[in-house]
Formats: structure tokens, C-alpha cells, sequence
């Protein structure tokens, strides 16, 4: 987390989802995990705020809040939300992270103290959880939370949530691989992921905290926002993103390619389907279906025989758009 990044619309989807288990009971701590600020364009989507009812719908009070925040003209800073009070009685750990080992250690004793007798701790690292290019302690490593340091706050008494940036590879691998970690340090447990367009929100539920986080999937799932889909995460999870898929067979069942879990259609290259139209397609026999790209946003019009293989004209190169739109 960096304070140039707030405000941002994955910070909408943050406190939304912070929000939802608030309203779960859970009592809370927010480790922000904060970093240096850099020169990046990093943080600047806030288009969210500017005409989209589904966001006034999906959390009408923060919304709000974020739009007065937005005009006027106050910092952006992780602090705005503590004094907000939209995260109620949560408490907060927003000391500078390094990636001195060092001063690693110092910071997550800190977070200990601040946290104790919370049900939940929230973990922001800039990108999520740890890689094998960057060892804890060495460059770039407060970028990261290492499972080590999960291990430890889990058995502290708390459930878990971290905040993970997707890598640029399939959905389906991606969630496979965390959950082989998952079960590696925690072979009997269970988990939640609730995903937004690039970003995933990974629960490691204490026993005691299950009933109440087993909530948060419902809860989400009537947040009327397609872009938010919460799943309970298992063995037959993982076993279901380890069995190969026959693309060809999902697409003659009426496209049903079940990768991301709960029922959505998405492709191989991260392209999911909306909803199916009336309208004629531009090939022969064809109607028209509305894709969304999970990798930037961006919506557009594809005949149906394509969905298996289409790929974003937006950001992967993919063929020119139907126009969906002008009808």
C-alpha cells in the first residue's frame, strides 16, 4: 500500500469488502503495509466515482464519502479513511514499511501489540503474497507478506485477509498456486478468496471466525457489483482448477467454462462473458455476446463462437470489436 494509491477503485473494492466483514461482527485491524511513494501512474482510476450507479448501490455511505473526499481536494492518504469512521472501531498499523529484515521484524511486533484481541488482521502488501525472486529481507521484499508471518498472526488467535494483486498469468493458475501454499502451511484449514477485476482478497478463516466469514460469500454476492464473486475455498477446489479443462467441450456447452469458480464464464485469456444478446453476430448463425476483459475493464461485442479463444482488443491485441452499443 502506498498513500498515492488511495482513493483508487481498488481501494473501493478494499473497503467495500472491510466494510462487509465489519458487518459480519469481526472486530479488525488494518495493517496498511505502507511503502515509500514513487513515480509511477500508479492510483489514478478513479473513474469508479464519476457515473456508475452500481457503485452508489453496491455501498451508498462510502461512496458518498469518497466522492466529497475526491472534490474536495484532501490528500490522499491511508489516514483519510481511519478519521472517516467508515471502519467503525478498527484499529490500524500504518508505520513505514522497508525491506530491512530488521526493521521487518520490528514492525510486525508492533502490529502484534495493535492487533491482539482482534478476530480478523488485514494485510496490504503492494502486490500480495510472497515470491521466490524477492527473499524476505532482501530488495523489494516490503512488497510482499510472507506465509511465515501469516503462520504466526493465525496462530496469534487471528484470521487472516491479505490483499493480492493477480500475476499476468490465467486466473485459474494463479488461484491454483496460492491455494497449494494454502494447504502447505495450513492442511486442515479453509479458506475464502473474493475476487474483483485484478485484485483478490485471500481469507485464511480461523475455525472460531468460520461461521461468521462464511457469511462474507453471501453477503458479496448480493452486493448487485459483477465485478466482486466470493468462493469458499477447499481441497475439491483445488482439485477442480487441477483437472485440464476441454475448452471445445465448454464452448458446445453453451459456453459454461467454469474457471474462476461460481459459474462464471471466463476463457482461457481472462475474457468473461457478461451476457449473451439478441443481437445478429457478424458471422453466419451468429449472436452477438457482450465479454469483459479482467485484465483492464474494458467491454465489447464478439460473435459467440469466438468466446473460447477471444482475446481483449484492448490490451492483448485482440481482433476489432463488435459494437455492442450502437443497437
Amino acid at each position: 500500500m502506498k498513500d498515492q494509491y488511495f482513493g483508487d477503485i481498488r481501494d473501493w473494492f478494499k473497503y467495500v469488502v472491510l466494510r462487509v466483514l465489519l458487518r459480519k461482527g469481526l472486530t479488525l485491524t488494518a495493517g496498511w503495509m505502507l511503502t515509500e511513494e514513487d513515480s509511477s501512474g500508479d492510483g489514478e482510476l478513479r473513474g469508479y466515482l464519476q457515473g456508475q450507479p452500481v457503485n452508489r448501490r453496491v455501498d451508498p455511505e462510502l461512496y458518498q464519502w469518497l466522492l466529497q473526499w475526491q472534490e474536495s481536494g484532501a490528500p490522499r492518504e491511508v489516514q483519510q479513511i481511519e478519521r472517516s469512521g467508515l471502519l467503525g472501531e478498527a484499529r490500524f498499523h500504518r508505520a513505514l514499511l522497508t525491506d530491512d529484515a530488521a526493521a521487518r521484524d520490528a514492525w510486525f511486533a508492533a502490529l502484534y501489540e495493535v492487533a491482539a484481541g482482534s478476530d480478523v488482521v488485514f494485510l496490504d502488501p503492494d502486490n500480495g503474497l510472497e515470491v521466490r525472486s524477492h527473499p524476505r529481507g532482501k530488495g523489494k521484499s516490503s512488497k510482499y507478506v510472507y506465509w511465515r508471518e501469516i503462520v504466526e498472526l493465525w496462530n496469534r488467535g487471528h484470521s487472516v485477509v491479505v490483499h493480492q494483486h493477480f500475476a499476468r498469468v490465467t486466473r485459474r493458475s494463479f488461484l491454483r498456486g496460492r491455494l497449494e501454499e494454502l494447504f502447505r502451511f495450513f492442511p486442515a484449514e479453509r479458506g475464502i478468496a473474493i475476487h474483483t477485476m485484478d485484485t483478490m482478497f485471500l481469507i485464511v478463516a480461523r475455525p472460531e471466525h468460520w461461521e461468521r466469514l462464511a457469511g462474507v460469500i453471501e453477503a458479496i454476492g448480493a452486493t448487485d457489483d459483477r465485478r466482486l464473486h466470493a468462493e469458499e475455498l477447499g481441497r475439491e477446489t483445488l482439485e477442480r482448477l487441477t483437472r485440464p479443462i476441454d475448452y471445445e467441450a465448454a464452448l458446445r456447452e453453451d459456453n459454461r467454462m467454469l474457471l474462476g469458480g461460481g459459474g462464471e464464464a471466463i476463457n482461457r485469456n481472462e475474457q468473461q462473458v457478461v451476457r449473451k444478446t439478441d443481437l445478429p453476430g457478424s458471422e453466419r448463425d451468429q449472436k452477438m455476446y457482450v465479454m469483459r476483459c479482467l485484465r483492464c475493464a474494458h467491454e465489447y461485442g464478439c460473435n459467440g463462437i469466438e468466446i473460447f479463444q477471444r482475446k481483449c482488443p484492448r490490451c492483448q491485441g485482440g481482433p476489432a470489436a463488435l459494437d455492442v452499443w450502437v443497437h
